[in-house]
């Protein structure tokens, strides 16, 4: 397959200094030295613990055949170098200039507070069968992930699904006019990233920029919610629970949701998956897919990693909900949860929701009663809470209902995951949850390598 670029081409987009050959071709570019970059471009970028200028030997044993890095560094012999004074302004620039020339490729842009990733990868999924996507490489949705998600593309790709997330004021607008997309989803907009972000209208108003920045004749897709949405010259669609939205989930259950009168087949679970799936449709509709391929694909989804992903270990029925959290996704993982049937006991192992600012005692607080009434209606038989912001919320509970079946642990290391895991049963249904900044992953890690101890103890019985 042909290069994309050639060394040239990138210094000039970037106006970059070039010491090497400008006919050099490149056909990636990335961040990481660790990863694989053959014949691709390597960005040294510089951050509060890590500077890319140390690993160019590493970039370069990876495969990389030039870097781009400031003004003055000296690089390992066949190396060749890009000078910019700051480098993650070059990717920028890079990624700006190959967005114009993608001139064939439309751009689906995705934001929200919660249901993102789960979106993108689920479009992805149903589209890529008819039509030749390129879509964001894992949650990469940051000032650094965009523009690696437009530089991954390429001229013959007809559609790139790009994911954009923000944590702070403004954003938003130039991560959109990086995209210059041709239609939009804005998924479920709530209490995450307070602490960059003030407070929900803030949330709202950063997100739909996004809205203001798609092409002229474009389309777009939004959770219906109370906040008013700009006026932009384009189709926009609502979706949500309600009668009054454009697209209307009615009812839902294990393997099915119906949408606007029709049944629709889904491999997720929930009603936030139904929702999300919903702003798939729509798009893929968009983007001419046919209806068959649609509905066969949605039906053979695959939950994202450690999102609401159902995982079943030796009999043990986990949902692995740990790559992040916030008030509204924690209640509707809880609210899936009850959902679900189980044979043993249903246990709650829930972390900190973390970037809530002033707000995080009375978010966490507020939890209480969703968790109490799971508990009274017999669909919560244990609750395990980790975090300091936790506290508060076991102190609460201490003295209703859920007090002797509650746990509090400020944090988390290996010997707790250990005993934590080593508490659950065949045929036990486990929700795990919580803020990334916890890894709560390493309780289904615990889970996991007790229970190949355990074959190997059978086998050798």
């Amino acid at each position: 397959m042909t290069a994309r670029w050639t060394l040239g081409a990138l210094a000039s987009a970037c106006n970059g200094q070039l010491a090497g050959d400008a006919n050099t071709p490149i056909d990636c570019i990335w961040t990481d030295s660790r990863q694989d970059v053959h014949d691709g471009l390597f960005i040294a970028l510089e951050g509060p613990r890590f500077d890319g200028h140390h690993h160019l030997a590493d970039a370069q044993q990876a495969g990389a055949v030039a870097a781009l890095v400031r003004p003055g560094t000296n690089g390992p012999d066949g190396l060749n170098l890009i000078y910019a004074t700051n480098p993650l302004d070059g990717l920028r620039q890079m990624a700006y200039w190959w967005r114009r020339q993608l001139t064939t490729t439309r751009v689906i842009a995705i934001t929200g507070t919660a249901g993102k990733t789960t979106t993108k990868d689920l479009l992805a999924s149903v589209c890529s069968p008819s039509i030749r996507v390129c879509a964001s490489p894992r949650s990469f949705n940051n000032a650094i992930g965009v523009p690696l998600t437009v530089l991954s593309a390429r001229q013959d790709d007809q559609l790139l699904i790009a994911e954009v997330g923000i944590n702070e004021v403004g954003e938003m607008a130039p991560l959109a006019d990086l995209l210059q997309p041709n239609a939009a989803i804005v998924t479920l907009i709530g209490t995450g990233h307070l602490e960059g972000l003030r407070d929900c209208n803030t949330v709202a108003s950063e997100k739909y920029q996004l809205l203001e920045h798609v092409q002229p004749g474009g389309s777009a897709w939004v959770f219906q919610q109370t906040w008013p949405l700009p006026s932009v010259g384009i189709s926009v669609e609502t979706f949500g629970l309600d009668a009054s939205a454009d697209w209307t989930v009615e009812s839902w259950g294990p393997g099915w949701f119906q949408l606007n009168g029709q049944r629709w087949p889904l491999g997720l679970i929930g009603r936030t998956a139904a929702l999300n799936a919903t702003a798939v449709i729509a798009a893929a509709r968009w983007a001419n897919v046919p209806e068959t391929e649609i509905q066969q694909r949605l039906g053979s989804a695959k939950a994202s990693p450690q999102r609401m992903q159902a995982r079943m270990i030796r009999g043990l029925n986990i949902i692995d909900d740990t790559w992040n959290a916030n008030p509204e996704s924690m209640s509707a993982s809880l609210e899936t949860f009850a959902e679900l049937t189980a044979a043993g006991d249903r246990r709650a192992i829930l972390g900190d929701m973390l970037e809530l600012g002033d707000d995080a005692a009375n978010c966490h607080l507020n939890l209480a009663d969703q968790m109490t009434l799971l508990h009274e209606r017999g669909l919560l038989d244990q609750l395990i809470l980790i975090g300091s912001h936790m506290e508060v919320l076991a102190s609460v509970l201490a003295d209703g209902p859920l007090g002797d079946c509650t746990d509090h642990y400020t944090q988390l290391d290996t010997q707790l995951a250990k005993s934590i895991a080593a508490q659950f049963n065949h045929d036990d249904l486990v929700l795990i949850k919580g803020s990334r900044g916890l890894a709560l992953e390493r309780i289904i890690d615990a889970a996991s390598s007790q229970a190949e101890l355990e074959q190997q103890s059978m086998e050798q019985d």
